[in-house]
């Protein structure tokens, strides 16, 4: 419930219209570098609106969220870090900052109020994060060796059980990779197969381009390294070892055709998605299929989903606890590998796309203009005696659904409450969040009324197998 206290002693009286700030404060744009250290000045909105020191009022709309990155002058309105900012903070960290990074770049979108006289303003900052190039890439390895067939055909796929990574963005991600023989006789023996873009995590395949004899040489040994995109780039570089076994003519192939599939956040374990189905010409154990994780990790993927090695049924892992918002897009890799000594496998991925389920409810939060001293978090006053059409405060809704599940609406009273005596008139929105202001909508009296009680009702737009959910203050 919000408490709106009518104290006149404690507030001086606030104009009937709101006058604007000396230059337009809708969209301020500022750049900051990546990783610059604590205490780097941003943008300072009073030269941006023209305002000299003391002469208006600066505060973050939401200083529980943003003020965890940034710190805010109060009097002179300068924007500063208040810790180095990375990309990585900033994905790492979903629902927590109204941001987003994509291949151009992060961009950071903060709310700050401003107190000019009588006036009160809502500021758009924009601060652009020009990244850099951090980190250099990564292997993660299960094992540096790799079995290959003497009879395996020109142009076999070698799946290597081990990803490389970088923390970067994709403009500084993984650009190529390079393979290079330690014995001069094996060039041109392997190459490596292209990345795949848009991809984090590269899995790195080997092509065999030339004829392996295990009685001519039963090993062959190689350097495999990674490059980012950077320039100049950072690299990494790993030691490998093919050992080569004898025959298993025929690899599996895929007899299911759709990898691609579409699963409710709420399915329950043991839902089944696909059952995978390879089948392999060769007899006896060469032809004999099992179906597996491709993943050198104990990928969260992997703690998502259960994979029935003999029949290829994927399920909904018992006790797994799928989140729209956390993750929305699952990659697993799996590959169908025969039972030869020297196993053949064919390698796939498998994307499935979490459809949202509305399973949040609207947060709400009110701001006061100011608030009241000594009160609640939701204590609101105002002079007794002034005309309708005063500002007291915002309220401030979120939903971290996404869609028509995060598109909230608010209004004021419930059934029974009497005369609605404020009203709610929309500021900005931007998903998943909306700003209203709290207007007065009556004339009040202390003598008579010392305290008014209303009640502020936020529901979103969930439908149909996701019913709307709704909250209240």
């Amino acid at each position: 419930m919000q408490l709106v206290g009518l104290m006149s002693a404690l507030l001086a009286a606030m104009a009937a219209a709101v006058c604007a700030v000396p230059n337009d404060c809708s969209r301020i744009s500022a750049d900051l570098t990546e990783g610059s250290p604590p205490d780097t000045p941003v943008v300072n909105l009073g030269d941006k609106l023209g305002l000299a020191v003391g002469q208006a009022e600066f505060a973050l709309l939401n200083d529980r969220t943003d003020g965890h990155l940034l710190s805010l002058n109060s009097k002179s309105g300068l924007v500063s870090t208040r810790m180095s900012i990375y990309r990585d903070t900033l994905i790492s960290s979903p629902g927590h900052h109204r941001g987003s990074c994509d291949r151009s770049g992060c961009v950071v979108a903060i709310m700050v109020q401003v107190s000019y006289g009588d006036s009160i303003r809502l500021c758009t900052v924009r601060l652009r994060l020009e990244e850099r190039n951090n980190h250099a890439p990564e292997f993660k390895v299960t094992s540096p060796i790799v079995e290959v067939s003497e009879l395996a055909e020109l142009d076999t796929r070698v799946g290597l059980r081990l990803v490389v990574t970088d923390r970067d963005s994709p403009r500084y991600g993984v650009a190529r990779l390079q393979l290079t023989p330690f014995d001069p006789k094996d060039t041109g023996l392997f190459d490596v197969a292209p990345l795949e873009p848009n991809e984090k995590d590269h899995r790195v395949v080997l092509l065999l381009r030339g004829k392996l004899d295990r009685e001519t040489k039963a090993e062959h040994h190689m350097l495999l390294t990674a490059f980012d995109g950077g320039s100049p780039p950072k690299s990494a570089s790993l030691n490998l070892t093919v050992r080569v076994r004898d025959e298993n003519d025929h690899a599996p192939v895929w007899v299911t055709k759709n990898f691609r599939f579409n699963l409710t956040e709420n399915a329950e374990g043991g839902q089944l998605i696909v059952k995978l189905e390879a089948t392999d010409e060769d007899a006896g154990p060469n032809g004999r299929i099992i179906y597996l994780f491709n993943d050198p990790r104990p990928s969260r993927e992997a703690q998502m989903f259960y994979l029935h090695p003999n029949s290829g049924e994927l399920q909904v892992a018992h006790g797994a606890v799928l989140d729209y918002e956390r993750t929305s897009v699952y990659r697993i890799p799996v590959v169908a590998r025969d039972r030869g000594v020297v196993p053949k496998q064919i390698e796939q991925t498998i994307i499935i796309e979490l459809q949202d389920y509305n399973d949040n409810v609207p947060v709400i939060s009110v701001r006061g203009l100011p608030v009241k001293p000594g009160g609640g978090p939701h204590t609101l006053s105002i002079r007794e005696n002034q005309p309708p059409g005063q500002t007291i405060g915002y309220v401030v809704a979120r939903d971290d659904d996404s869609g028509n599940n995060s598109h909230v609406e608010c209004n004021l009273g419930s059934p029974g409450e009497g005369k609605i005596r404020f009203r709610l008139q929309q500021q900005q929105r931007h998903k998943p969040q909306v700003v209203f202001k709290l207007i007065t909508d009556d004339t009040f009296d202390w003598e008579v009324t010392p305290t008014v009680q209303e009640t502020v009702w936020c529901h979103d737009n969930g439908v149909r197998d996701s019913p709307h959910r709704s909250s209240s203050q």
